[in-house]
Formats: C-alpha cells, structure tokens, sequence
C-alpha cells in the first residue's frame, strides 16, 4: 500500500498493524501470531505483502496499516460478498427431502451462520432447474437461512432422481439426492384401474343379462298371443 520512492532503503522498517487500537501484526516480518499472520517480502522496495489466514469475519471491516520507513498508508477491509464466503460448518446445516403420501415432495433446509444469503435450486429428473425460495434472517453480519418447499410428485414422475444444490456464489454448500419411489402410487392407481374395469364389465354383464331377459320376455309372449289366436280360429 506504500508507494514505491528511489533510492529505497531495503533495511527500512516495514510493519503492520490493524484495527482501532493499532495492533502490530507483524514486524519486519516478525509475526505476533505466527498462526495467524504472516509477510511475504523478497524485495520490499517493490512489494511485501500481508497474508492473513484462517480469515473470518473478525477480519473484515477493519483498518489495515502499512508502514516502510517513515511512510504510512491505510485501507480499510470490507465485507463483500462478491469475494468473501461465510461457509456454515456441518452443525450449521440440516436437511430433509421426504415424499408425503408418495405424492408429494417436501423439500427442508435450514442453514445457520452464513453469508452471503444463499441460493437454492431442484430439479426432478431431466425438467430444467428451479429456483426455491430461500428465506433469510440477518444475524449480525451473518445470515440464518431456510428453505421450505413443497412440490406434487407426477406420475410420469416416478422413479425419477430429484436433486437440489444449495451454492454461495458460485461455491456449492449443499447437494441433496433422492430417488422417488412411487410403488405404492402405482399398485393403488392399479388396483384403481382394475376396479374401473371389473365395474365396467360387470356394468356390460348387466346389461347384456337386461337386453337378453327383454327379448326372451317378448319372444314368450308373442308365443303366448300365436296360441291364443290358433284356439280362437279353431273354434
């Protein structure tokens, strides 16, 4: 963050320190938390420069000081969600993606101490993906989010696999993978289906069994009517 001078001085005291107290971090490359800081510095007339790691938000939006010598420079570290990730840890994470009667999808997700706000999506079987809704709750500079997504299941559906992927930009912090199962779906449909038919048929059977004791009946009396007029000419 120094500027570059001619006739630098290579042995010019380089430090940094950071936060509203000033804290030295490191000291001609000297760290005071070697697990924490540390300097890279070949040539520090061109460039040294101040790695941090194991970041985490106590890192951000915070003021950072370079010195060389006599010259100092500033800048502050800002949150931002374009290259920063608050990624939960596994405890943070709990899912669920259960069929309901086997003709529903109920999707669950709750994620606790994240950021930025993540984005879900589903997709069952070769359908494009889905975006679900994703409800977030600030916690600090941290987010509590949670997904609670129903969906009918399709016949023409079963047996498909259904995925979601939860991301933070573009880093993926949750895949979820199902098969559905629609087996009892199918033997219900069925036995449905067999009802229809064996009512049908009993339906046509009853009609047929109608139709044949109509003309039976007819045929009996115009038998009886033939015999009535055969005694009435004879007499």
């Amino acid at each position: 963050m120094v500027g570059r001078k001619e006739e630098c001085d290579k042995t010019a005291t380089r430090r940094w320190d950071a936060g509203p107290d000033r804290n030295i971090l490191l000291l001609n490359g000297y760290s005071t938390n070697s697990s924490k800081y540390y300097e890279i510095s070949e040539d520090p007339c061109k460039n040294f420069s101040l790695v941090i790691m194991q970041f985490d938000l106590n890192d951000v939006n915070s003021e950072y000081w370079c010195s060389f010598g006599l010259d100092t420079s500033r800048q502050m570290l800002i949150l931002d969600d374009r290259y920063f990730l608050g990624v939960p840890t596994k405890t943070g994470i709990f899912s669920s993606l259960e069929q309901n009667g086997q003709r529903e999808l109920d999707l669950k997700i709750s994620f606790y101490k994240v950021y930025p706000k993540p984005k879900c999506k589903i997709t069952i079987g070769e359908t494009n993906w889905i975006p679900v809704t994703v409800v977030s709750h600030s916690r600090g500079i941290l987010f509590n989010s949670s997904v609670h997504y129903k969906t009918p299941v399709l016949t023409s559906q079963c047996h498909n696999n259904v995925t979601t992927i939860c991301s933070l930009l573009s880093y993926t912090i949750l895949q979820l993978n199902k098969r559905l199962n629609c087996t009892d779906v199918e033997i219900n449909e069925d036995k449905h289906t067999t009802f229809l038919v064996v009512t049908a048929a009993l339906i046509g059977v009853t009609v047929i069994a109608i139709g044949v004791y109509f003309v039976y009946r007819q045929k009996h009396q115009n038998a009886k009517q033939k015999i009535v007029y055969h005694k009435t000419d004879s007499s």
